[in-house]
């Protein structure tokens, strides 16, 4: 009897625990998707301040006209993407992780596709930069602003080397890519800081400089309850101000090379702090209106509908 109510014990642990874990397929899913919206949203700011600038215009009748992506070569990457990511979604929800896997891992080769594209050009951008400040150091002798490109061309050769990382890595490691390219981006807008503000300190006198200049007990002290500006508007403001007075100039390209290039300095600068440009449509946004909710079961065998197989005998 005894062997009995055991056994009995034994299948009812084994029962429950069979409903209630977690599956494995549904835990490193569930991080997979997470993962592949942070992705996206990250790439987005890149991909999206990449593209020409749309302003908004209206027709005749004063509706607002719909962006042109004809030419953006950002947008379909990113539509199949977010479609690709929707699908394995939707199947994740459903319960059906095998089915889940696939659009999944080819949103990440869509996804590793727009890193890659978006870092080869953050990596002309940031040495465009780091090369039009270098004569107005060389000539100035200014330390801190040696300093400062010292770090720009470090920071460049961190991203350099982790583009040529993740083209080393196995070809369907989109994952491990996906982490270099996002490396080397955050690397390549670090560089571009260095460089905007050794231009900025190039152009500025010693005795402008805060590090220069001499301030008294008062000074900090009433300095200290005043509201703090980023540093992202104080830049932004010192930029504005030296452009304005043409000590800077606005656009800067590359000096070599085959990509020649123009940026406008105040767009790298927006960039740099991940913030959407002047005039610049969000290619995410813009892609999750033409998702499709069907698209998934396109070529997958769903069984009819209980409802809908027939009659009942």
């Amino acid at each position: 009897m005894n062997t009995v109510i055991k056994l009995i014990l034994f299948l009812a642990l084994v029962s429950s625990s069979v409903v209630f874990s977690v599956s494995p397929d549904e835990e490193n899913l569930g991080i997979v998707m997470r993962e592949n919206r942070e992705y996206l949203k990250y790439i987005n700011v890149c991909v999206s301040n990449l593209s020409s600038p749309q302003p908004e215009t209206k027709d005749a009748a004063g509706n607002v006209q719909a962006p042109d992506f004809k030419d953006n070569p950002y947008y379909e990457i990113m539509k199949n993407a977010n479609q690709y990511d929707f699908n394995g979604t939707l199947w994740y929800f459903q319960g059906k992780y095998g089915l889940a896997n696939k659009p999944f891992h080819d949103s990440q080769k869509e996804i590793k596709e727009l890193y890659r594209l978006a870092l080869e050009k953050y990596l002309v951008s940031t040495r465009a930069t780091l090369e039009y400040a270098a004569p107005f150091i060389i000539r100035t002798n200014d330390i801190v602003a040696k300093n400062l490109l010292k770090l720009g061309f470090r920071e460049l050769k961190r991203a350099e080397d982790s583009y040529t990382k993740s083209l080393n890595e196995a070809p369907y490691q989109y994952r491990k890519k996906i982490v270099q390219y996002q490396q080397g981006i955050s690397s390549a807008r670090l560089g571009r800081k260095f460089g905007i503000l050794a231009i900025i300190a190039s152009k500025t006198p010693d005795e402008d400089k805060d590090e220069f200049r001499f301030r008294d007990l008062d000074e900090v002290m009433a300095g200290a309850q005043k509201q703090r500006y980023s540093d992202y508007i104080k830049i932004q403001n010192t930029l504005k101000t030296y452009i304005s007075t043409k000590i800077i100039e606005r656009k800067i390209k590359t000096i070599a090379g085959k990509d020649q290039t123009e940026f406008d300095v105040l767009e790298l600068h927006d960039d740099n702090y991940l913030k959407m440009a002047e005039n610049r449509i969000s290619l995410l946004k813009a892609t999750s209106k033409e998702v499709k909710a069907g698209q998934g079961y396109a070529d997958v065998s769903v069984p009819d509908r209980p409802d809908t197989s027939g009659k009942a005998e």
